[in-house]
């Protein structure tokens, strides 16, 4: 007779009853025993023999205790009560439910910017540690929308731009501990809906009525750079900034005091190196975009993204944007850079060989 075999047990709460699952190959089962001993100690906490022909075991809630080590081991009968041997013994722990939860936000909150940055709260009470996690959002139709992608559980913090304002959003984190614990936030709602939306054309018609005219006057102005050394233009549309030491200045007519929305592109950048400075002469105001990789366990890029390090309402904060692909050498990559009362939105965006 061959032995049953017990899949592997995650950590579970004591509090709550577990089914034990296992395999057979063999005799019709018509009954199975099971085993559970204190790890430590080796005394039987729980000796229970059950009549069933299906391959699993329920293990009663509040038998076991939260942060105990315990081992088991499993047997089945045939029809005629003869025994097979037991089980292989499989080593297990008892714990308290973890409890993933976002800190700064909880079920019908209003968010009153065009992003958040969801702050992941991990709680549980033996010292289960948490792996890894991901943060997904869903439209008013629980649609996924953006997700994360998988996190380190030492990085408690996503921000997720471009949210439209009257716009209802679901917000949900899922993952794993270090035991493998599966984690679920559940789905999260809220609205987004701007403290002060703002209004911007590019061209501003005006009617005047009494002289049967329209004026039409333009928000753009025209600011030329200046290269510190000779300029080489790649299809008259842009410029090779790769020698080391080049770059262009803007210094006239330009001022960081209002809102803005910028869009600059660009191709085969330098990781971990800062691509654009804005300044403001007047008070010193300095935003600094930077191109950066993301690594995978073996250290070795996998995505890229972009930073954004610059002033807020709050002092000196970090945007990144979403993580994509990492481009080729020839990807034209666009980035959208917007500020409105001093709240900054940073896009990128990978539209393909030039």
């Amino acid at each position: 007779m061959s032995a049953p075999i017990i899949t592997t047990i995650i950590p579970f709460d004591a509090i709550l009853e577990y089914i034990l699952s296992f395999s057979y190959t063999g005799f019709q089962v018509r009954k199975n025993r099971i085993i559970i001993k204190n790890n430590a100690t080796n005394v039987t906490v729980f000796d229970e023999t059950i009549t069933s022909t299906l391959l699993k075991h329920t293990i009663p809630a509040n038998i076991l205790t939260n942060g105990t080590t315990y081992s088991v081991q499993i047997q089945v009968y045939d029809i005629d009560n003869n025994a097979s041997p037991f089980s292989n013994t499989i080593v297990f722990s008892c714990l308290s439910t973890p409890l993933l939860s976002f800190s700064n936000l909880n079920n019908g909150d209003t968010v009153k910017e065009s992003y958040i940055n969801a702050q992941i709260s991990y709680t549980q009470s033996e010292g289960e540690l948490l792996n890894n996690y991901q943060v997904i959002l869903y439209n008013y139709a629980k649609q996924e929308i953006y997700n994360s992608g998988t996190i380190s559980g030492t990085i408690l913090t996503t921000l997720i731009s471009g949210l439209e304002d009257n716009s209802q959003y679901y917000i949900r984190a899922i993952g794993e501990t270090v035991n493998h614990i599966p984690l679920d936030t559940g789905y999260v709602s809220f609205l987004c809906k701007y403290l002060k939306p703002s209004t911007f054309s590019f061209i501003e018609p005006k009617n005047n009525e009494k002289e049967a005219s329209m004026s039409i006057s333009s928000h753009i102005i025209s600011i030329e750079g200046v290269i510190n050394g000779t300029p080489i233009y790649i299809d008259n549309n842009m410029i090779d900034l790769t020698e080391n030491g080049l770059k262009v200045v803007f210094d006239e007519a330009f001022s960081l005091s209002e809102d803005f929305t910028l869009h600059i592109q660009g191709k085969n950048f330098t990781s971990y190196t800062d691509f654009l400075i804005l300044k403001n002469s007047q008070n010193n105001n300095i935003i600094t975009l930077s191109w950066m990789n993301y690594l995978d366990s073996t250290r070795t890029p996998y995505k890229s993204y972009a930073k954004l390090s610059a002033n807020g309402k709050l002092g000196l904060y970090t945007l990144f944007t979403e993580r994509i692909n990492i481009p080729s050498s020839t990807d034209i990559i666009h980035f959208w850079l917007r500020r409105v009362d001093n709240n900054y939105e940073f896009k990128i965006a990978n539209k393909g060989g030039a």
